[in-house]
């Protein structure tokens, strides 16, 4: 009886998560806020982005660099991979949007939905940062349905290892 117990106190973790439909994905770094919805925006092979600000231009190869190679809505690769047209405007199966009150060093607000992906972002780091994490929730041609807030706890990145206070030697 005692091991039956031990047995089941030690699944109800396991148990507990089974029936779970709509997991929070792993995302490094784990973001301010997460809350996920039901369904996903199906990737097309052909990804239209949109920014009304010209200096989110640069991100569509980062945009690109993290859809190519998955699997798209009708299960395939494209060969040569996704392609990412940029055009200025609001329309798109991804919007990049500047939004001033957002902190500009590297805040963002990821909305997916079904019909496409928002990007709310102060600055050109919270793009970065945003599409990042739509590569770390991409599997299979699907991002899920979510809203995603983040911003850096520091404004730098990084560790700085002084040769001359710690010693570290760089040969």
């Amino acid at each position: 009886m005692k091991r039956f117990l031990l047995l089941a106190v030690l699944m109800l973790p396991l148990m507990s998560s089974c029936g779970d439909e709509n997991p929070v994905p792993d995302i490094i770094p784990v973001p301010s806020s997460v809350r996920m919805g039901t369904g996903h925006f199906l990737v097309p092979a052909n990804v239209e982005a949109a920014c009304g600000d010209s200096s989110f231009f640069a991100v569509a190869d980062f945009l690109k660099m993290n859809l190519d190679g998955c699997l798209y809505a009708d299960g395939t690769i494209p060969e040569g991979g996704c392609t990412v047209n940029m055009t200025a405007g609001k329309k798109g199966d991804i919007v990049f949007v500047h939004d001033g009150s957002l902190e500009p060093d590297g805040e963002y607000v990821l909305d997916v939905t079904e019909k496409g992906i928002r990007i709310a972002c102060g600055s050109y780091c919270g793009a970065v940062a945003a599409v990042a994490t739509i590569g770390q929730i991409v599997s299979g041609g699907k991002v899920p349905v979510c809203r995603i807030g983040d911003s850096p706890r520091f404004a730098w990145r990084g560790i700085h290892a002084g040769c001359v206070k710690a010693f570290f030697h760089s040969g």
